[in-house]
């Protein structure tokens, strides 16, 4: 959905700034349709965060704009063309914990993107406050589980595995 306004508003800005307001700048209309197809994406977003901050993690219509944002970031920000091998596995209902490796910080964006369920991410509290450091309204509304840890763990080390 997102990818769609992305399209719609780029394509009807260069089709309506080259008949109404010069052809012969038809190439700035290119790049500059780049940009407010951009700008309606993220507004389109960020007006649905009071919709999204009220449901819950398991929402469906949640499930669909989280996998909608995360193709967008996937195949049009990133330009990641990502072959998946065995969706079949995953489960469609019940429990199901992910681990990711985490080798770049759009590897949430790449598993929603397979996911073919809700899914919820918990964050290390260093990832969370680089990413929402000053909003506090956009982790509530997209899924994310901002962990923190009270108890601080004692460094494991072989001598103490049985």
């Amino acid at each position: 959905m997102i990818s769609f306004i992305f399209l719609l508003s780029y394509v009807l800005f260069v089709i309506l700034m080259s008949v109404h307001v010069s052809w012969w700048l038809f190439p700035v209309w290119l790049i500059l349709g780049y940009a407010v197809g951009f700008i309606f994406a993220f507004l389109t977003l960020y007006l649905h965060l009071p919709i999204m901050k009220r449901l819950p993690y398991t929402s469906r219509y949640k499930f669909y704009w989280t996998r909608s944002t995360a193709v967008f970031i996937n195949r049009i920000v990133l330009r990641l063309k990502i072959e998946f091998v065995g969706r079949e596995h995953i489960p469609k209902d019940g429990l199901l914990t992910v681990y990711a490796n985490h080798k770049s910080y759009a590897d949430p964006f790449i598993i929603l993107e397979f996911m073919n369920r809700p899914t919820n991410f918990t964050p290390k509290m260093g990832v969370a406050n680089l990413f929402f450091r000053e909003s506090g309204s956009i982790p509530e509304a997209f899924p994310l589980i901002v962990r923190v840890r009270g108890i601080p763990r004692a460094p494991w080390s072989r001598a103490s595995k049985p």
